[in-house]
């Protein structure tokens, strides 16, 4: 683990004091994590007044997933606590003006603040903070309990594969002689909080062959399957991707907030820093010319859910087949908050 034999030879030269340790086990990256909280704790919980302590945050990011960018962890309520770093002191909330940590981006970020611009899928950082207790006088010379919180946040991407099974007209009829007809498409998602479920009506039912198309409603239910929050004020990008034997009605999808990526929108141009094609060499531009993008305030995702629905045209002209297999891919991006605390009793040294 980075950093792990430094910082450890560190708390035994700097004479970190304490009247006891805590010890905690790790905890598991889950499908529903983009960064995932191995630890955060006090080294020590039990210290006197005056001493050196650290506090510790691990996280990785979901090996399977994509990578997280704008990582940044805040603690609060780190008062009369304070932050020892580059030789020095300081007040939690003073804004760093250089940094001495060559791991963190933390330049123009308050003590109490560290940052990490990316993070690549199976990656591990160490965060950690040498704080100094409050004296003597400052406690009032009483036992003092103390609890400090943070909150962890980053830009994260979750991507969508969606099938959606067809069946003719023909077929569905001969195969209901013998019972009720029951087919349904898959949903895989990648790692990540913010989760697409179907709700589509399938199997959709087509004549083969026929010049009129097929229109039917691609609808899904965004999900927030993870333990925190979307960030408060940030906006969540979806992106879907149609089928090639599909086409969407503009003035239909526009009416529910929907924008072909080949529009005059400013969506197309937040969507490729999102999403560049170093990245998801999929999105070449022949694919991303069928992509619609729908743009949802974290507001709209306070109750951890929120209905989509795409209005789809299945162009059946050419198609002479009992059974057909519809793909769509989503790609959303979104900004993600969670918060946790530790807790640190400090005592008179008289």
């Amino acid at each position: 683990m980075k950093k792990l034999a430094l910082l450890l030879a560190v708390i035994i030269l700097t004479g970190c004091t304490g009247l006891g340790g805590n010890t905690t086990e790790e905890s598991k990256i889950q499908p529903t994590d983009g960064v995932g909280i191995l630890e955060f704790r006090a080294v020590v919980t039990k210290m006197v007044s005056g001493a050196y302590n650290y506090i510790l945050m691990s996280v990785r990011n979901n090996a399977e997933g994509s990578k997280a960018t704008n990582i940044k962890v805040n603690l609060e309520n780190l008062e009369p606590f304070r932050i020892y770093e580059c030789n020095n002191e300081f007040n939690p909330g003073e804004l760093r003006v250089y940094n001495c940590n060559q791991f963190f981006d933390d330049v123009n970020e308050p003590y109490r603040t560290h940052k990490v611009n990316s993070m690549f899928p199976d990656e591990e950082i160490q965060f950690f903070w040498n704080i100094r207790s409050p004296n003597d006088t400052i406690i009032a010379g009483m036992p003092y309990a103390h609890t400090i919180y943070y909150n962890l946040e980053y830009d994260y991407k979750t991507t969508i594969t969606q099938t959606i099974a067809g069946i003719s007209q023909q077929e569905y009829l001969e195969r209901s002689k013998e019972g009720p007809v029951s087919l349904s498409g898959q949903t895989i998602s990648s790692p990540g909080e913010l989760k697409l479920e179907s709700k589509t009506q399938q199997p959709i039912i087509y004549l083969e062959g026929s010049t009129s198309p097929l229109e039917f409603t691609l609808e899904f239910d965004l999900n927030n399957k993870g333990t925190g929050v979307i960030k408060p004020g940030s906006t969540v990008i979806v992106a879907v991707k149609r089928d090639d034997l599909t086409s969407i009605n503009d003035v239909s999808a526009a009416n529910l907030g929907w924008v072909n990526y080949d529009g005059v929108n400013s969506l197309s141009i937040s969507f490729n820093s999102l999403f560049p094609e170093t990245e998801f060499e999929e999105l070449n531009a022949n694919a991303r010319s069928k992509l619609y993008l729908k743009s949802i305030s974290s507001d709209e995702l306070t109750s951890g859910k929120q209905s989509i629905m795409l209005p789809v045209r299945f162009n059946t002209q050419n198609v002479y087949e009992p059974q057909r297999i519809l793909t769509f891919s989503a790609y959303i991006s979104y900004s993600y908050l969670k918060e946790g605390s530790t807790s640190i009793s400090v005592y008179p040294t008289e």
